[in-house]
């Protein structure tokens, strides 16, 4: 189980979904910068893209390793953040072709001396975020078990890697009560191929000032605990982390104790964003 490689003719499915709700405008610390939440979402998700660009990459081609798909959610409803490469998945291929201009972001960075300097950090912008209107964050990840629900009942996934959904978001809903939104989140993590069930990973981003909860990738499922009501409800929705791949998670976070895990994590940075995807994308057939 968890064990498939990725490869052309076993391909991948990414689904990221990106809370764009009006709360999104306040400010988180990310990597030792304050910014307004939906800009560090933009970065999030661009550079989750640009990895798996980068994953299928060869010199003079392409590889279509991954299906990938960018769900937005705001005022009453969910929508593509795509919609001009096409709705649904697209092919990792086609976000290659359609690499945009790269911007720069300037970022805080912590030296091994102890010091804080700003470095910049380049990404191509496929995906635009914004933050605006309520939060329809049960709409979005119906939206999403639908799309990995379709994707794993095609005769060509079925031995496949198992879906990702990778959930951007500072852990407000305006569309569902909590008990809805883990009974939903149970229904999307029993989707699955015969090499497993659909992994669903938390991107919790909260409001500066929050300074009692700890940031942190992967916590344990023992340890965790939270004042924040929406905080706990994301950690309960997410996947534990599968025994078989436990063993990168303890690499990842340098752990002194082994799992289980939550595939959670708190206020990242772009740095640890990249060990998520080596959990998800370690199976690549290179």
């Amino acid at each position: 189980m968890y064990s498939q490689n990725i490869s052309q003719d076993n391909r991948g499915a990414v689904v990221i979904v990106v809370d764009c709700s009006l709360s999104m405008k306040s400010i988180t610390k990310f990597n030792h910068t304050l910014l307004p939440k939906h800009r560090v979402a933009k970065l999030i998700t661009n550079h989750i893209i640009e990895e798996l660009v980068a994953r299928s990459a060869r010199p003079t081609y392409m590889r279509d390793y991954f299906d990938i798909a960018v769900i937005g959610y705001s005022g009453l409803d969910s929508f593509s953040l795509h919609e001009e490469l096409g709705d649904g998945f697209v092919s990792v291929v086609r976000f290659a072709e359609c690499r945009p201009q790269p911007e720069t972001v300037m970022i805080n960075q912590l030296t091994r001396e102890g010091n804080i300097v700003e470095v910049p950090i380049t990404i191509h912008p496929w995906i635009e975020t914004s933050a605006a209107g309520a939060s329809p964050m049960y709409d979005a990840l119906m939206r999403a078990k639908m799309l990995i629900g379709t994707w794993c009942k095609h005769r060509d996934n079925t031995e496949n890697f198992p879906p990702i959904i990778f959930h951007i978001t500072d852990g407000a809903c305006s569309d569902a009560i909590p008990a809805d939104l883990m009974e939903l989140s149970r229904e999307i993590q029993k989707i699955g191929t015969n090499d497993g069930n659909a992994l669903i990973i938390t991107i919790h981003l909260s409001t500066y000032g929050d300074e009692e909860e700890k940031c942190g990738i992967y916590p344990r499922e023992d340890d965790f605990a939270s004042a924040d009501q929406d905080r706990m409800l994301m950690f309960q929705m997410s996947s534990i982390v599968p025994e078989t791949l436990e063993p990168y998670v303890f690499r990842t976070r340098n752990a002194q104790y082994l799992g289980p895990y939550r595939a959670v994590a708190l206020d990242i940075s772009p740095c640890s964003m990249l060990s998520i995807i080596n959990i998800g994308s370690k199976i690549v057939s290179l």
